[in-house]
């Protein structure tokens, strides 16, 4: 069913917002990268300087730059220890489809645990992770049960990952930050962050990761506590445009994830 096969290649890249380490970026392939690659090009030596003189401006670009990763990576990580639980709403689009979810996740859990409501043009799907497996419920497509994913389908679509690892892999994988400077985020005050990433060291051997630029730029934004608020990702892949921003709130809240009662579980309907 081509209708099944598309909600779980949405659920999927829902999954993987959890970690806000999907695969996307805030322009297409020839986009200049922000960070340490634009400042570096700022430096160029003018017709009016010496070679000492733009070797000097190119040295302290390069440094300045490097100390702005170094801030970012140091207030990422204080942001990685401080996650317990948040309510987190996602808008993607893939190709003109647009998805928006919403719903809580508790990184305390090993794996982390969510609970995600998803609308794909008119189509509503529930999503629970939940002690490593993934139920889904897919309204009259499953007569209204819960389907668990199958560990193949998980697997290859990424949807059964660490969303706590993956934003781990997320940081060793940022290669230049810029601090464009404070802005309001759901009332509050964020510092907004453009980011340079390493696309290979995040996706691997993912399928559909020979299609990705080798650097993709980020916009995020991180609260004072250093957690991400807001993250924004577009990019062109295949010749679609795709985009995915990821808002999060309500940290350190309490929450409840379970999986559905068992006499409400029914086969995964074929994707065939």
């Amino acid at each position: 069913m081509r209708t099944s096969r598309t909600l779980l290649t949405i659920a999927a890249a829902s999954a993987l917002s959890l970690g806000l380490a999907a695969c996307g970026g805030s322009g297409d392939e020839e986009s200049s990268p922000t960070g340490s690659a634009t400042t570096e090009e700022s430096a160029s030596p003018s017709a009016t300087e010496s070679p000492s003189e733009s070797e000097s401006a190119s040295e302290d670009a390069t440094a300045d730059s490097g100390d702005a990763t170094a801030q970012f990576l140091d207030a990422y990580a204080q942001g990685l220890e401080n996650l317990t639980t948040a309510t987190i709403a996602v808008t993607s689009s893939i190709g003109g489809m647009e998805t928006v979810s919403d719903g809580v996740v508790d990184y305390t859990t090993t794996p982390p645990s969510s609970q995600m409501a998803l609308n794909l043009g008119g189509q509503s799907v529930e999503m629970v992770m939940v002690d490593g497996a993934i139920y889904m419920n897919m309204g009259e497509m499953t007569g209204g049960m819960w389907t668990q994913m199958d560990e193949a389908t998980a697997e290859a679509s990424g949807a059964n990952a660490d969303p706590l690892a993956q934003m781990r892999m997320f940081q060793d994988a940022i290669t230049g930050a810029e601090l464009v400077g404070q802005e309001d985020v759901n009332g509050a005050q964020a510092d907004h962050w453009k980011l340079t990433v390493d696309s290979a060291a995040i996706a691997g051997d993912a399928a559909g990761a020979a299609a990705l630029p080798d650097i993709i730029a980020y916009d995020v934004w991180l609260d004072g506590e250093g957690r991400f608020v807001k993250s924004l990702v577009a990019m062109e892949v295949a010749g679609q445009s795709t985009s995915t921003e990821t808002i999060m709130s309500g940290f350190g809240e309490p929450v409840t994830i379970t999986a559905p009662p068992a006499d409400q579980i029914t086969e995964m309907p074929s994707v065939g």
